[in-house]
């Protein structure tokens, strides 16, 4: 939404730094209609929306492509006199979009009078899985956060048939994760190494994910695998201040003075004050019916993928390739998010 306001080099710099194609809005209007369809299998929830200063104008070019291409609203707050109502407002509408999982985006100090625009996002999903874990098979094992320091926690199992592949370049195994409905899956993608994460994390880039994926989800021989998975339970929910991030990538001018916002508010002067991004994801055995059995057996010729030491997950929108979420579990209950 906030590309859509910008012109000039503040345009071309956003467009670089997030790779945007240059039909960028209307795929994002057929992303968010492919993600926004009523489903009973999963949630997916994102909030997002542009909160200016009510101290100016906004085009009415904007408001009219801002609606057609994201769905959105503006809602205009009084930062300069009510700073506090200003943020108590935003975190309730990200709290509401959120399932409550974050009901406090905007912290203390966040919000100024000398606040003049804020973009937020937050998103939150949760699914249950096409195939089931027992929680009746779920107990501690080790985790294996380096090969000095090993830690306890609630580790899943199941044994189905799943997408599996090895990759060699990545020195690692992949796995698909299904959720019901099989809209969206995670890949979980495991280090062969205890401590082959930062080896793993260097290795990557756009063009060997691609790989891999394509090797896991688009085989050229059998398409499913017999797989015994073991998988900790993990939640996360961080927060981070992207401006720092986004002006070492070269987002720059969206940040300062000379900005160029004129399709949003014509020769108004605005720059970004702030860029928050806060998500929560949690996986457990959520949605699992009982079975018959009551203890983990393994068998010949079966995969065994034992996530028992850190590893990369991306969940996954399958019909657009759309990458959801992106993150690392160093610690099943301390986990660092990527990006989004």
């Amino acid at each position: 939404m906030t590309y859509l306001g910008t012109a000039g080099n503040t345009a071309t710099e956003m467009k670089d730094v997030l790779k945007y194609p240059a039909c960028v809005h209307p795929l994002f209007k057929a992303l968010l209609t492919a993600l926004n369809v009523p489903n009973n299998d999963y949630t997916l929830n994102a909030a997002n929306n542009l909160f200016p200063d009510d101290g100016f104008m906004i085009e009415q070019e904007y408001r009219n492509n801002v609606i057609q291409f994201y769905f959105a609203t503006l809602k205009e707050l009084d930062f300069e006199n009510n700073s506090t109502v200003a943020r108590e407002y935003i975190n309730e509408w990200v709290s509401n979009h959120t399932e409550e999982k974050i009901p406090e985006l905007l912290q203390e100090g966040d919000v100024t009078a000398l606040t003049v625009l804020f973009l937020v996002n937050a998103i939150y999903f949760k699914g249950d899985w096409l195939n089931k874990f027992n929680p009746d098979l779920t107990e501690p094992a080790t985790f294996h956060v380096s090969p000095s320091n090993q830690i306890q926690v609630e580790m899943m199992y199941n044994q189905s048939t799943y997408r599996y592949y090895e990759d060699n370049t990545l020195n690692a195994q992949l796995l698909e994760l299904p959720y019901a409905g099989e809209d969206i899956s995670m890949i979980v993608i495991l280090p062969n190494d205890l401590d082959g994460l930062s080896s793993l994390e260097a290795t990557l880039n756009p063009i060997n994910l691609k790989a891999a994926l394509n090797e896991l989800l688009y085989p050229r021989s059998s398409t499913h695998t017999s797989v015994q998975v073991w998988l900790p339970k993990f939640e996360m929910k961080l927060r981070y201040k992207l401006k720092e991030y986004l002006q070492a990538l070269g987002m720059v001018d969206a940040f300062n003075f000379g900005a160029d916002f004129s399709p949003l508010c014509g020769s108004c002067g605005v720059f970004i004050s702030a860029v928050i991004h806060e998500a929560f994801v949690k996986v457990n055995e959520e949605g699992t019916e009982a079975t018959a059995s009551t203890g983990v057996v393994i068998n010949r010729g079966i995969k065994l993928f034992k996530a028992n030491h850190p590893f990369i997950f991306l969940i996954r929108h399958k019909k657009s390739g759309t990458i959801l979420f992106m993150g690392r579990v160093t610690t099943p209950s301390k986990s660092d998010l990527l990006f989004l």
